[in-house]
């Protein structure tokens, strides 16, 4: 039986959760990108320098120093250069807006994200949502079951790997491996190879969107 058969009762049961999810504001440091963005250049060494304690590694010294940041370790650790000259940005005063997403430097990334994003979302809620019509398993609360169950190790392992592989390459697998898991198993729509597709392609755009 089904704790809620109401879904009004089953909505207040979830906001609960969301609420308390909010309630990470309070203890999550706000981002030293955004901090040097806005000015708050001691804010944001506040939290580097917390950071840098955590993890056992030295702050580079001089925070708007170019010749300091771009130094010859993020080029080992294969940093990206434009993320490291965008984040130390001089602050201007101006502040920054809507606008600033498609100047020279932020267009190519815009409009990546504009496309990654959106596919991202249609195959997560599209799996997950559907999950009862596109029959995993024959019973219906299983088959959501298993599709809810597949990001765990999916939230496990794909941080893990972002440290081995970077995360430009694994945003583009978590793209193509679930898209060519949903087209194999458009053409097998039963039996065990469709279960197994239709888990993989879960897990991947879950791994992705984390």
């Amino acid at each position: 039986t089904m704790v809620f058969t109401d879904w009004r009762y089953l909505q207040v049961a979830a906001a609960v959760f969301c609420i308390m999810v909010g309630m990470v504001w309070f203890f999550i440091p706000e981002s030293p990108r955004w901090l040097i963005a806005t000015g708050q250049e001691s804010e944001a060494r506040k939290v580097i320098n917390v950071a840098a304690r955590r993890n056992n590694v030295m702050v580079t010294s001089g925070l708007n120093d170019d010749e300091d940041i771009l130094a010859d370790d993020y080029e080992e650790d294969q940093c990206s250069q434009v993320t490291i000259n965008t984040m130390f940005l001089p602050y201007g005063g101006e502040g920054y807006g809507v606008k600033d997403l498609f100047n020279k430097t932020c267009l190519r990334f815009t409009l990546s994200l504009f496309i990654i994003w959106p596919a991202f979302g249609l195959l997560f809620f599209g799996l997950t949502l559907a999950s009862g019509k596109i029959n995993v398993t024959s019973d219906h609360h299983l088959s959501f079951i298993l599709v809810c169950l597949i990001e765990i190790p999916a939230c496990i392992l794909f941080p893990l790997l972002m440290d081995i592989w970077g995360r430009k390459p694994l945003i583009t697998i978590c793209l193509l491996i679930p898209g060519i898991s949903c087209m194999i198993g458009a053409f097998y729509q039963s039996g065990w190879l469709f279960t197994v597709m239709i888990l993989i392609a879960k897990m991947g755009v879950t791994g992705g969107w984390n």
